[in-house]
């Protein structure tokens, strides 16, 4: 098992990044650079890959994208605007989403019914000091006083 972190950002997008060492960024780091978006190491990493016949990329790619290519990619999410929400034990990617979803599926439904207590506790102190009553018609707000509802002409005794 493998740990993850799963990071989020303000709209929702979810991102999933492995903690710990980085095969694909060791062994082919200019290809790793272009998939994950850093364009300019990726070209720049290509030139000196060609004019150095592949030694520079043993000492780039195994001392330094292999071990710390994962957590390059966790900080330039986090410069992005994503926070880091849920740390997860999984066999891969997918496993680590899939529990990051039923984590907060579940929290959700936890939160909704404690929202759903909460609102019935507002409601029964507001109704306890409200100066404004429900129409049973119509169901708007009007006026304790209010003899006719405004919205429907529903009247009141």
């Amino acid at each position: 098992m493998k740990k993850f972190r799963v990071f989020k950002n303000p709209i929702g997008e979810v991102k999933v990044v492995k903690v710990g060492w980085s095969w694909p960024a060791a062994l082919f780091v200019p290809f790793w650079l272009f998939f994950h978006g850093f364009y300019l190491y990726g070209i720049i990493m290509f030139f000196i890959d060609f004019i150095s016949v592949g030694i520079s990329h043993v000492f780039i790619g195994i001392f330094f994208l292999g071990k710390d290519g994962n957590k390059i990619l966790a900080d330039n999410l986090i410069s992005k605007g994503f926070e880091c929400v849920m740390e997860v034990t999984a066999n891969n990617i997918e496993m680590a989403l899939s529990i990051y979803y039923k984590n907060k599926e579940s929290n959700n439904n936890v939160n909704e019914n404690h929202k759903f207590e909460l609102k019935k506790e507002i409601n029964i102190n507001e109704e306890e000091n409200s100066t404004e009553k429900v129409c049973t018609m119509c169901a708007e707000t009007i006026k304790q006083a209010a003899k006719i509802c405004r919205y429907c002409s529903h009247q009141f005794e």
